[in-house]
């Protein structure tokens, strides 16, 4: 698989499986058996390269007291991207549109039953991002990031977003 097909949002819409495995194996490249998308994960990420993270609450089902990049699980027949739009809007208040926001790889959380896409949008300055959940919300750089320890085992995804920050500088 190519970079530019990782990048591209169009290429997750039903299921990850094709996004892995474009020979129609039932299997991830870890040997187990594939899962159907069940959500996103999204990074705002400012000019500066700041990215807003999201301290979890104790109340949490999963990862309480945790923190990590915000996300949404699939309603209905929702395309990833739609997922990225609906769930910025309602964690952060924030409008975002698809052409800011880009597929960056795919999460497995087989322990949890769930294959998440990752997306990342780029947002300025002047949006000022409203908590509607969680405990507490953060501006962080990479570097910070990459010394906690992520919910949703995000820390497998920092690779992916150094690769974007590098790009896009």
């Amino acid at each position: 698989m190519g970079r530019r097909d990782r990048k591209n949002p169009r290429d997750i819409v039903a299921s990850v499986s094709r996004l892995h495995h474009p020979r129609g194996s039932n299997r991830d490249v870890m040997g187990e058996k594939k899962q159907k998308l069940t959500g996103i994960t999204f990074i705002l990420v400012r000019p500066n390269s700041e990215m807003l993270l999201q301290l979890r609450d104790e109340k949490s089902r999963y990862y309480p007291n945790t923190w990590c990049f915000p996300g949404e699980s699939a309603e209905g027949n929702e395309e990833p991207i739609q997922m990225v739009i609906r769930g910025v809007q309602e964690e952060y208040n924030v409008r975002v549109s698809k052409n800011i926001c880009q597929f960056l790889t795919v999460n497995h959380l087989p322990h949890i039953n769930q294959e998440i896409a990752v997306f990342i949008c780029k947002i300025d300055d002047n949006q000022t991002p409203v908590m509607r959940e969680g405990k507490k919300m953060r501006w962080m750089g990479i570097n910070e990031i990459k010394k906690l320890e992520l919910g949703f085992e995000q820390n497998k995804i920092l690779p992916f977003i150094e690769e974007f920050l590098r790009g896009s500088q």
